[in-house]
């Protein structure tokens, strides 16, 4: 099993586990712990990810984040975010789904095994850690003012009452485009002109260490 303590930037799959934000907490977390299954993501069949995998906005505002130096913890994602809106737009991308296809623009996609991405915004507000299942996200193409708009559904978890976005479930999700798709696996980014990629999920393929003290 692998201990996992919240030493990381936005720290997204500790929330989506339920895992103490606190370093104190966590450790006692640990000490007290036992081993706990949750589902494991693989891209492309050789690359493994726990979190989110991200398309479009959320890959672009991600290496917006990089370069941002004097800011920590969710601040630097909500920057990168205002800084991405002013240079993003949507781009053509079909995404085959377990029964379901979307072939639509895209203004950004999430792939998430957990719920939490970007420090703590919540574009899958369902998505849980040891269900089989992948929850998608689907933002088709809208304003960057809308987006500015609706920012607090970000955070909240009431991004699915916009019209704009579309939440699937799914074991497997290929994705094509015409266009190279900026994205990342758990925050790090893909490098290359990626034009298709497929993933899929592995129900309880992956073990961490927990005591059930949740978010403390």
């Amino acid at each position: 099993p692998m201990a996992v303590i919240p030493i990381g930037t936005g720290n997204d799959f500790v929330r989506s586990a339920n895992l103490p934000m606190k370093l104190e907490t966590s450790l006692e977390n640990i000490l007290n712990g036992k081993p706990r299954k949750i589902d494991l993501g693989l891209y492309n069949g050789e690359r493994y990810f726990v979190n989110v995998v991200g398309i479009g906005f959320d890959a672009f505002a991600n290496i917006q984040s990089r370069k941002i130096k004097k800011l920590k913890g969710t601040a630097v994602y909500v920057v990168a975010i205002f800084k991405t809106l002013r240079q993003w737009s949507s781009i053509p991308m079909k995404i085959a789904l377990d029964d379901h296809t979307i072939d639509d623009h895209s203004y950004l996609t999430c792939i998430a095994n957990g719920w939490s991405v970007g420090g703590g915004l919540s574009l899958a507000p369902d998505a849980l850690l040891e269900d089989g299942f992948f929850d998608i996200c689907h933002v088709s193409d809208i304003s960057s003012m809308k987006i500015v708009w609706n920012f607090p559904k970000l955070m909240n978890g009431k991004i699915n009452d916009m019209e704009e976005v579309t939440i699937l479930r799914s074991r497997k999700v290929k994705v094509t485009s015409e266009e190279p798709l900026p994205m990342h696996l758990d925050g790090e980014i893909i490098e290359g002109e990626n034009k298709a990629f497929e993933v899929e999920i592995i129900p309880g393929g992956f073990t961490i260490w927990d005591g059930g003290m949740g978010l403390a």
